[in-house]
């Protein structure tokens, strides 16, 4: 059986533990956080991490991650996970009319998502081709400090941030 995602693993654990057949679990970032609200969640990591034979990673980070929560590097496999190519068709592209640009970053507003880095290339972008606007679709706990380098960089009214979206609600986000 694969389980997705390990957060259901933590609550499948009593399954798992009585199943006479193999499981893996996956990891995809959010289900490694440790929750306030659940104090034994990183114990029952462990659990599930010591239940299974194979552990299945998105990426190095998530990898060190798990390790550190106490997963036996040995069953961890690395399992990028694809973009869906059918889902997004390649469309040829023109240069916009008269400079309008339109960027868009769509994340966790985490220090390993390369924001600052995204906001400070635009700001560079921006100097050449001052109509271009940039989204960034996502919630965390940078986007104080994202907003302020935003200003700082003299970018603010340029950079817009939405919150999560949807597929729907993504369509005509930008001004």
């Amino acid at each position: 059986m694969h389980i997705y995602f390990g957060h259901t693993g933590v609550h499948l654990l009593p399954f798992i533990q009585c199943w006479d057949k193999p499981c893996v679990v996956s990891f995809h970032g959010a289900d490694v956080m440790l929750k306030a609200e659940s104090p034994d969640y990183a114990a029952k990591l462990r659990k599930v991490f010591h239940s299974v034979p194979l552990v299945l990673a998105r990426s190095r980070s998530l990898e060190r991650r798990l390790i550190r929560l106490g997963c036996p590097p040995e069953k961890i496999r690395i399992n990028r996970t694809g973009i869906p190519l059918p889902q997004f068709p390649m469309v040829r592209r023109e240069a916009p009319v008269g400079g309008r640009w339109r960027f868009l970053q769509a994340c966790r507003l985490i220090p390993k998502k390369g924001l600052t880095t995204c906001l400070r290339a635009f700001a560079l972008f921006h100097r050449e081709n001052p109509r271009a606007e940039l989204l960034i679709a996502g919630k965390g706990p940078l986007q104080p400090a994202l907003e302020a380098l935003a200003i700082q960089l003299g970018v603010s009214n340029h950079v817009h941030f939405t919150g999560f979206l949807s597929a729907e609600r993504s369509v005509g986000a930008l001004p």
